[in-house]
């Protein structure tokens, strides 16, 4: 797609199903014959991830229980079989825990963490 403010500038819609890996783009301009070719990495798809908890407090001996949601932003369909990482911190910025979690069909990974009974 050619950019109006731009000459010169076009930007190439990569489907989102698209395989990983290097291609290359070639365009031919209507009319002359000018050609273009350009290499393109696909790298991954890029997530959009909602994090909610359970509670917005919690006291010691407490469980916290968080959800992701990972989706893709262009058309907001869930990313199944994604690993997100988590990470919870101290208010004193200790990290106190650090684990991965795989997102079921739905895009969702879920991770459980137990509060301390006693302050660190």
């Amino acid at each position: 797609v050619a950019s109006s403010s731009s000459p010169g500038l076009f930007t190439l819609l990569v489907p989102s199903d698209a395989a990983l890996g290097s291609y290359f783009v070639e365009a031919a301009f209507p009319g002359t014959n000018l050609k273009k070719k350009a290499s393109v990495e696909v790298t991954g798809p890029i997530a959009l991830v909602l994090l909610e908890a359970d509670k917005m407090m919690y006291k010691p001996g407490q469980t916290a229980r968080f959800r992701a949601l990972a989706v893709r932003p262009a058309d907001v369909k869930p990313l199944p079989e994604r690993l997100i990482q988590f990470a919870v911190t101290s208010p004193n910025g200790f990290k106190l825990l650090q684990a991965e979690a795989s997102t079921d069909s739905f895009g969702v990974a879920r991770l459980e963490f137990p509060i301390a009974s006693e302050p660190l």
